[in-house]
């Protein structure tokens, strides 16, 4: 059984509980168990520290803590939480793919405009840090897994995933009749950060990422997974690509409601040439991909981690690249962007998929 082993790490422990906890403890149900805090992934990966926890953690606290023990090297909190499964007996990879219900198309969801609509992309993510305003989009993949830079996880410290979000000014988003409403945002606090570890910031390689929620999100009409291409059916056949995000538009620094603009593909050797005008250090490899967009349609700063998405044979949306970088002339000069070749990076997505 782990414990907290540091005199420092109870003190804080017994802070922060003071400040927490009421008088009576909680039943644990809905086949939650009474099982020790560092067993608990939810409130990973800072089970020692719970200074660092977040408002919606330390609630987590609140709600969760069922017991109490007390030992030599200190007290030990058990909390409601689903007893994890054995590593061994995990399914991963393929395994916990959805590849059925992924991707969903639906033609009368797809707008003509710059802002998507309600229930359009419900893979979409949001990457919180602890401090701070939102900084990073990313892709759900299945219920546990959200797709992402590596840049977006290296230097800033991820604590919450938002999904389910369109508008960040509304606490419920209908549709503009208000007929229909979306469920309210999944604030998923996250249990691991997995950085590609080959990643060079300087040489802009491998920019690829996955985060594990500390829980599985709840599938709705606005939050489902986005398919990968990992599978015969995923062959596109469209020609014009969908990037999304909420990120820079050309009036603002980012944007309150969802955008996605139509982009078409540009042969690497070519959107080398045309960064290289720009930039003139830009390498780029065949890991990458680059698009561009008209009348100054590009991705924008802010849309880091987003998803290059387009229709495969099968009638689903399959996303093909990670939002990696672009050049900061966001409505003002039209350049390339350019974007993490999912299809090179699926064995090392498979490899860090568990159930």
């Amino acid at each position: 059984m782990h414990t907290f082993t540091t005199a420092l790490s109870v003190t804080l422990l017994i802070a922060t509980i003071c400040q927490l906890v009421a008088a009576q403890f909680n039943q644990c149900t809905g086949g939650d168990s009474c099982i020790d805090i560092n067993e608990c992934a939810i409130f990973g990966p800072h089970f020692f520290d719970p200074s660092k926890w977040s408002d919606s953690i330390k609630n987590e606290f609140r709600v969760r803590l069922c017991q109490r023990e007390e030992s030599s090297s200190g007290n030990i909190y058990r909390v409601c939480c689903q007893q994890s499964v054995t590593y061994s007996n995990r399914k991963r990879g393929l395994g916990v793919l959805d590849l059925e219900g992924c991707g969903a198309y639906y033609e009368d969801r797809i707008a003509l405009g710059q802002d998507a609509k309600l229930f359009q992309y419900p893979w979409m993510a949001l990457l919180k840090p602890k401090v701070g305003n939102f900084l990073c989009s990313g892709t759900l993949i299945n219920e546990r897994y959200v797709l992402t830079a590596a840049h977006c996880l290296r230097h800033t410290d991820v604590a919450i995933v938002r999904l389910g979000e369109f508008d960040l000014r509304n606490t419920t988003d209908c549709d503009k009749r208000g007929e229909l409403c979306a469920p309210p945002p999944q604030d998923i606090p996250v249990e691991r950060a997995i950085v590609h570890e080959n990643h060079s910031e300087s040489r802009k390689a491998n920019d690829i990422g996955l985060i594990r929620l500390a829980r599985v999100a709840s599938f709705n009409d606005n939050v489902a997974p986005i398919c990968l291409p990992v599978f015969q059916g995923a062959c596109p056949i469209r020609i014009t690509y969908i990037v999304a995000g909420w990120g820079a538009t050309e009036s603002a620094p980012y944007s309150n409601k969802l955008q996605f603009a139509k982009l078409n593909l540009l042969p690497i050797d070519e959107c080398e040439r045309q960064l290289k005008s720009i930039a003139r250090h830009t390498k780029l490899n065949d890991n990458q991909i680059c698009a561009i967009g008209t009348n100054l349609t590009d991705n924008c700063v802010g849309d880091s981690g987003g998803p290059l998405k387009t229709i495969s044979v099968n009638e689903r949306y399959v996303q093909y690249g990670i939002v990696s970088f672009g050049l900061a002339t966001c409505g003002r000069q039209s350049a390339p962007g350019v974007y993490t070749k999912v299809e090179s990076y699926i064995d090392w997505i498979m490899e860090h998929l568990e159930e």
